[in-house]
């Protein structure tokens, strides 16, 4: 019996072993779990969409949509035509999101050419004004700094699809989306605005 056993466990040691080193031909028609070339292609592929992904290639049109910010002053996304505009999806609970916020909130304060629409995300709102309180006055008082709360999140999740946090879009002067990026970034090193 012992004889049996291990000669059973030496069996499965060389079939494993040559599986694992490709020297075992695989029969034709036999499915294996390993990815095909063009999978590959695919999943390298897919794996922009966790990070920075340049909608070039399939330029669309931002869906128009109108929002109320924090001081209820109603815009809506074409007021902002002649401007790039960082839409950015956020949240107070949102390490990341806290994170990359004061650069934000920095480049559309300094830069004449860009506007940030920051769309809150969170549970309730009166957890943002503590938030933003804590960001630099002058920065925050400036025009090109809008700040929105999507209480049913009809912009963030029905309008635009947008599930984690932080994302932003970055819309083109003339109203296109230009690039998503999920997750956060260093808005002052990796990318050109």
């Amino acid at each position: 019996m012992t004889n049996f056993l291990l000669t059973a466990a030496a069996i499965l040691i060389a079939l494993g072993y040559a599986f694992y080193t490709d020297k075992l031909e695989i029969p034709q028609g036999y499915k294996s779990n390993r990815p095909s070339p063009e999978a590959i292609a695919k999943i390298k592929m897919a794996e922009n969409d966790y990070g920075l992904k340049d909608l070039a290639d399939k330029i669309q049109k931002v869906p128009s949509f109108s929002f109320e910010d924090l001081n209820g002053t109603k815009h809506s996304i074409e007021d902002f035509r002649g401007k790039t505009v960082i839409i950015n999806f956020w949240a107070t609970w949102c390490p990341p999101c806290i994170t990359e916020f004061p650069d934000l909130i920095e480049i559309a304060a300094t830069r004449e050419d860009i506007v940030l629409i920051a769309i809150s995300n969170d549970l309730r709102e009166e957890k943002i004004a503590p938030f933003l309180a804590k960001m630099d006055k002058a920065h925050m008082s400036s025009a090109d700094v809008i700040v929105a709360y999507d209480a049913d999140k009809s912009i963030t999740q029905d309008l635009f699809q947008t599930y984690r946090l932080p994302e932003s879009i970055i819309v083109t002067p003339d109203g296109y989306m230009k690039q998503k990026i999920v997750g956060i970034i260093d808005w002052k090193k990796d990318i050109d605005l």
